[in-house]
């Protein structure tokens, strides 16, 4: 019955295939002009929790070996985007990141709708 074909949406689709296209030129802006922090293990080819954890295991026993005191602090920041001033992230992502004309105005407007 025709009733119970319904239009369909590309709409989830879409979305997901820009966001890819913005992540991967972002990225790949990033690597180019050397603007990955040092030690920052996220959103980096070759780079997961797995080799933050390595180093900061490495690190702790380097110190101990040291006979140095170690001290480890960890926090849960899951939700910490949720909380991201935009405007400061517009702000970073033009000085630091070089990110300039149409692609902050469009990364702007994402954000306030």
């Amino acid at each position: 019955m025709l009733k119970n074909y319904r239009p369909v949406s590309n709409l989830p689709f879409l979305p997901k295939i820009l966001e890819k296209v913005v992540s991967k030129t972002l990225t790949a802006h990033r690597t180019t002009n050397n603007l990955n922090v040092p030690l920052q293990s996220a959103y980096r080819q070759h780079h997961s929790i797995e080799t933050a954890l390595l180093k900061a295991q490495n690190d702790i026993l380097r110190a101990l070996d040291r006979g140095e005191c170690v001290c480890l602090v960890s926090l849960d920041l899951s939700a910490a985007f949720d909380t991201v001033d935009h405007g400061k992230l517009k702000q970073r992502l033009g000085e630091e990141l070089g990110v300039a004309g149409e692609a902050l105005k469009w990364l702007d407007s994402t954000w306030t709708t």
